[in-house]
């Protein structure tokens, strides 16, 4: 019988030891490493100055579009909180935070994984023939082996390592969460803006109107007057000229608040010839004095303010993966074993073959301690403290400029408040000069000169309490937006993505307080989100 064994399956012929082995290796090589430089000069630019051209063979499958979540209601006029919930519901910003939050739920699902055991269900198939030592020749024999299997591994102990990575994804997904809270913050202002920039034109234009028929009044009189020989043709002319005027501006401010809704039309994700009728500026109660100090609002914000919030969570995260770094100097114990039935069958040559079954387990407790590793573990503490150090870094950056966010947007509020009261003043007295000017004239004791002049100074005041008034709000909103309380004053029961976080620790809840503006809803808003 001829020896079995590795000698003749690895046996090579004097073809194989000839240089024709080495030629054919060289072909095959250099055929691959051909096609590997037609691949990568396919997907690479020829040239730094020449634009790449994407393959004739290349097709992307086009996203699908966004489905329509709802149909603007235009029956009756939008209230502010309406517009928000259109926003909320389409804005894609807000559905990416959210799977952003669900992906930090997940992350922290498999964390806890790693406290479970791991249960693994094998079958195992094999069969070899290979020929073993007997006396003085290689006996050929077969084996053929199926063994089902349960596999069990299990980390007994390892310094609360996994219970820090646990924390850190814990605190990653209050991250996460409070990331959520701010895109939402952010779509409200975004949506205040524009709501309180189209009110802004829509007055101006209402105002513009009114110096337009003022205008018109006053050139149909002296028109009279000038019939009955009772006033000059400059006099005429000068009328007529403040009635173009009057139509000049009255056609700015209509394109203004033309584009002001188309603003507000996008920011709603909507096409920008959407008309959206609103709740006008008429119909606002305006906003209440400020009670509290700067400091208060700037304790609200320190206290409420997202990003913030976020960024703290950053810092507990690091700290705690600073902490499950260090861990890994520590020895680890695990145990692993499993349980299995075998089924064999093996026959050699010029024997008859047998056929075996029997259970098969094995359990063993292991004590790893990596006594050296080149300094990877010192270098991954040194990384976790440099990210902890970072993070408290950007953390105190930010604690800056909300201060200042908060101061600046406290004093424009401040501001804004004794503007709208000097505006409303100015209209007044602006309204009685013109209703005494034009009586004035009408009985020839006034010039038209004097009447014009009066008139564009009744139209800038009233043009400037319209701008004053909208200024109140806008900064008004815009504080409670530095604050954080733009988010509460305009969320719903909560604002958290649903089912994937739960409450936050007590140092990063946000708290009560502030300064909010006016709320002109008339029942609570559904939840924003997806």
């Amino acid at each position: 019988m001829e020896p079995v064994g590795p000698v003749p399956a690895g046996r090579s012929t004097p073809w194989a030891r000839g240089p024709h082995a080495a030629i054919l290796l060289a072909v095959v090589t250099g055929g691959l490493f051909s096609a590997g430089m037609q691949v990568a000069a396919q997907q690479l630019p020829s040239a730094p100055s020449v634009p790449w051209t994407a393959p004739a063979r290349l097709h992307l499958t086009p996203p699908p579009e966004a489905p329509v979540l709802n149909r603007v209601d235009a029956s009756e006029p939008l209230s502010l909180a309406a517009l928000i919930d259109l926003a909320e519901q389409r804005n894609p910003e807000t559905r990416a935070a959210w799977q952003q939050a669900r992906q930090a739920a997940a992350a922290r699902g498999i964390a806890r994984s790693a406290l479970l055991p791991t249960l693994t269900g094998l079958v195992i198939g094999q069969t070899l023939r290979n020929g073993i030592l007997f006396n003085t020749e290689f006996v050929r024999q077969t084996e053929g082996i199926l063994e089902p299997a349960l596999d069990l591994e299990y980390t007994v102990f390892d310094w609360n390592g996994r219970l820090d990575a646990l924390r850190a994804a814990r605190y990653d997904l209050y991250g996460a969460n409070f990331s959520f809270n701010n895109v939402h913050l952010q779509v409200i202002e975004n949506v205040c803006s524009s709501y309180y920039s189209l009110l802004n034109s829509q007055g101006q234009v209402a105002a513009a109107l009114i110096n337009l028929e003022n205008a018109r009044n006053v050139s149909s009189q002296v028109d009279a007057r000038l019939e009955q020989g009772l006033a000059t043709l400059p006099d005429a002319l000068e009328a007529r000229a403040a009635f173009a005027q009057a139509q000049y501006e009255l056609a700015n401010l209509q394109g203004a608040q033309s584009n002001a809704q188309a603003a507000l039309a996008t920011t709603l994700r909507l096409p920008a010839s959407t008309v959206l009728p609103v709740v006008p500026l008429a119909a606002l109660a305006p906003p209440s004095a400020l009670v509290d100090t700067a400091e208060d609002a700037t304790a609200v914000a320190l206290r409420n303010r997202p990003d913030l919030l976020r960024q703290e969570t950053r810092v507990a995260a690091a700290d705690q993966r600073i902490r499950q770094a260090r861990t890994a100097y520590a020895p680890q114990i695990t145990f692993s074993g499993n349980w299995g039935r075998v089924r064999a069958y093996g026959e050699q040559d010029q024997l008859a073959g047998i056929y075996a079954a029997t259970g098969v387990w094995n359990a063993q407790l292991n004590l790893k301690w990596t006594l050296f590793d080149g300094g990877r573990r010192a270098n991954e503490v040194a990384r976790a403290m440099a990210e902890k150090a970072a993070s408290q870094a950007e953390l105190d950056a930010d604690r800056d400029r909300i201060e200042d966010q908060v101061w600046t947007a406290y004093t424009n509020a401040q501001t804004a408040f004794a503007q709208q009261q000097a505006a409303e003043a100015l209209l007044a007295a602006a309204q009685s000069s013109y209703a005494a000017a034009t009586q004035a004239f009408t009985y020839g004791v006034r010039t038209l000169v004097d009447v014009v002049t009066v008139q564009r100074t009744l139209a800038q005041a009233r043009s400037q309490e319209v701008t004053a008034r909208t200024n109140l709000f806008q900064q008004v909103t815009q504080l409670s937006f530095r604050t954080g309380e733009l988010l509460r004053a305009h969320a719903g029961p909560t604002v958290l993505p649903p089912t994937t976080a739960p409450p936050a620790p007590e140092t990063v809840s946000p708290q009560p307080g502030g300064v909010a503006p006016p709320d002109n809803r008339t029942q609570p808003r559904p939840n924003g989100g997806e």
